[in-house]
């Protein structure tokens, strides 16, 4: 079994990670916001606006950055939100699997 992710949930804790955090992206429709959190463990959020696509299509990008993370595992302690930007029309409605992924191994291996 995949281990479970931590979220972030609370108002204060996207911002203090917007105003706080570096950021750093692969690709002009993903951002990775981060910081490290003193905490023991880490802590993950996303951010998909509803100019993304329908909801069928932001529920599979969280589905894909869900099971991303959890096979993931990590040296540092950090908040990191995954920020999607909209991008041409149908452009998530037709993003494959593997294409996401490889944007967001580049992404993550800057911040990890």
């Amino acid at each position: 079994m995949a281990n479970k992710l931590v979220s972030l949930r609370r108002k204060s804790d996207f911002f203090s990670l917007q105003n706080n955090g570096k950021r750093c992206s692969s690709t002009r429709w993903m951002l990775l916001v981060f910081k490290e959190n003193g905490l023991d463990h880490s802590r993950f959020g996303w951010t998909i606006p509803k100019k993304v696509g329908s909801s069928v299509i932001r529920n599979r990008l969280k589905r894909w950055l869900r099971d991303y993370f959890r096979s993931k595992t990590f040296n540092k302690s950090i908040d990191l939100n995954v920020v999607i930007r909209a991008n041409e029309k149908n452009f998530f409605k037709t993003i494959e699997h593997n294409d996401f992924i490889s944007a967001l191994d580049r992404a993550s291996d800057k911040v990890f």
